[in-house]
């Protein structure tokens, strides 16, 4: 996704990386320690920042 967003903007310098279980948006599990699937799927994501 990054090569194709530069070679939309090419004078913007872009980076990607992947989030999950290291660096978590939300808990995975509830209170009475069931997992919640939609946390899960919260957490597997890939951030992607931009300078100018």
């Amino acid at each position: 996704m990054v090569d194709y967003l530069t070679t939309k903007a090419s004078s913007v310098t872009m980076t990607a990386s992947g989030k999950g279980e290291t660096e978590p948006a939300q808990p995975e599990t509830r209170e009475d320690g069931s997992v919640d699937e939609q946390a899960q799927a919260a957490n597997r994501r890939v951030v992607i920042t931009w300078e100018q």
